[in-house]
């Protein structure tokens, strides 16, 4: 469901310096993710814009690592502000609540 209004959102709030930024962090077989994944990725969201790049694993929070993301589910949304802080985070997905989030902050 995110993926299908990534570009929506990225249109209705790129002029007032707002990015969408996805990171794919595993391919559907939960593989590293190449060129491929994200081009397939973004064609079939419709994705013309907004950003979609490749991540790993290494990039989230775990026991082990003492940086990165604390993503444990996937979607996580990060809203970072221009000043590179984490304003606002969400498991799972709320248009409404992202949208609110994104107003709040801009």
């Amino acid at each position: 469901m995110a993926a299908q209004t990534q570009q929506e959102i990225q249109d209705r709030y790129e002029d007032q310096g707002f990015q969408y930024v996805t990171i794919l962090i595993a391919d559907s077989q939960d593989d590293v993710v190449d060129k491929v994944d994200v081009d397939t990725w973004t064609t079939t969201h419709s994705i013309e814009t907004a950003a979609v790049l490749r991540g790993a694993r290494s990039m989230l929070y775990n026991s082990v690592v003492t940086h990165g993301f604390p993503v444990s589910s996937w979607p996580t949304f990060v809203l970072i502000d221009r000043n590179g802080i984490v304003v606002s985070g969400l498991y799972g997905y709320s248009e409404s609540y992202i949208v609110e989030q994104i107003e709040t902050n801009l």
